[in-house]
């Protein structure tokens, strides 16, 4: 009898089809291969996370640093705007009273 249960289990290991043993490999390792890339995945949620409530804690004063920076850079750009149109302004009136006076110039 024991011999019987031993040709059984001979005769189901003999019934095992080669490549079916490698794609049960394959798949074991395919498995193993998803299951690294979700704890991947989820460790790299993580960090982007952390991420995001670093740049929150620092994004805020930082970004109102900014702007801040930009309205006044801003309001410097227009004052250099209006100085540079009244210097522009002042070399025209001179030079046309420059030109103005040389017609009264006789002999030139």
């Amino acid at each position: 009898m024991a011999r019987a249960k031993q040709k059984g289990r001979y005769s189901r290991e003999q019934s095992v089809i080669p490549g079916e043993e490698i794609d049960r490999e394959h798949d074991t390792m395919e498995n193993e291969v998803k299951d690294s890339l979700a704890s991947v995945s989820i460790h790299a949620g993580r960090v982007q996370q952390s991420m995001l409530d670093a740049f929150d804690v620092f994004g805020g004063p930082v970004a109102r640093v900014l702007d801040h920076n930009h309205q006044i850079l801003q309001k410097m750009m227009h004052a250099v705007q209006e100085e540079s149109v009244n210097f522009v302004n002042r070399r025209l009136e001179h030079t046309s009273h420059a030109i103005e006076s040389s017609r009264d110039c006789q002999g030139v």
